[in-house]
């Protein structure tokens, strides 16, 4: 079990939709305005006011818009985000980029995937945009969207993008059972779309986290980034509450990550209103 993501040490900005100037046209309307391939890259230009240099500027927005660039106009219907390493000596940042289905840039994913080897990972998350857009797909009744993350903040000078983490959102009930049976992930999905074979050993190191949850806590979204070692499933926590946070990570082993968080959370406590926690789970 990996400690949670470094979450004492990073900030996600809130993800911005892109603006039309096609004179009040949804994108893609006739008459809407166009924009070279760089326009999402364009956008975030535009963005650079609202960030403050202390959290994202030199060698790190430039890789920032060197990964933007390589994305299909601004205007393809999703939203986009940073998240911010705090505490490090190089402001730096890393992309998400939140899926709609039957975007253009869903659609910029399959095409890319379906160039690519079979059994690259560009492949992999084609197949699986396939599957979850089949009308019907049963993949659907449990996954509710797609967000694509990007590891940049440590990328070596001069590297191309990696390929993106996965991170599938999930279906929740409004109103669980707090004292029902523990929740099933949508694994194999998840494998598949990042071209991991086997999955049953994420599975069971998946299922001890479930299993040391507190009544009510429920896993928001479940994701993957192929690029890092070791292999590991991240589960994204919520309603967990700030009192069940150090008891949470105990019951899992990571006393040493227990003292961290009661540290952040004592620290942020009036301006807390929610605590999210993710943890990586791994053989």
């Amino acid at each position: 079990m990996s400690p949670p993501g470094r979450a004492a040490d990073r900030a996600r900005g809130p993800a911005a939709e892109p603006v039309s100037t096609g004179q009040g046209r949804e994108p893609g309307a006739p008459g809407a305005a166009s924009e070279p391939a760089a326009g999402r890259a364009s956008v975030l230009s535009e963005l650079r006011p609202l960030v403050p240099r202390a959290l994202l500027d030199g060698p790190g927005w430039d890789r920032l818009l060197a990964c933007a660039a390589e994305l299909p106009d601004a205007r393809s219907g999703a939203l986009l985000g940073c998240e911010f390493r705090l505490g490090e000596r190089e402001p730096a940042a890393d992309l998400f980029l939140v899926l709609r289905p039957g975007s253009p840039l869903e659609r910029h994913f399959v095409r890319r995937g379906e160039a690519a080897p079979p059994d690259s990972a560009a492949a992999a998350l084609a197949r699986y945009l396939v599957r979850l857009g089949r009308p019907g797909s049963a993949l659907r009744d449990r996954v509710a969207g797609t967000m694509l993350e990007y590891d940049l903040a440590e990328l070596p000078a001069g590297s191309p993008p990696p390929d993106p983490g996965v991170f599938l959102k999930l279906k929740l009930a409004a109103d669980p059972d707090p004292h029902g049976p523990p929740q099933r992930l949508p694994l194999a999905a998840l494998a598949d779309a990042v071209g991991w074979a086997g999955g049953g050993e994420m599975r069971r190191a998946a299922e001890r986290v479930l299993e040391a949850l507190p009544p009510g806590a429920r896993v928001a979204h479940v994701g993957a980034l192929p690029g890092r070692t070791p292999r590991a499933v991240r589960l994204v926590i919520q309603e967990l509450g700030r009192g069940r946070v150090g008891g949470l990570l105990e019951r899992l082993g990571l006393r040493g990550s227990a003292g961290t968080a009661a540290r952040v959370l004592a620290d942020n406590g009036e301006v807390l209103t929610r605590v999210r926690l993710d943890v990586d789970a791994n053989p």
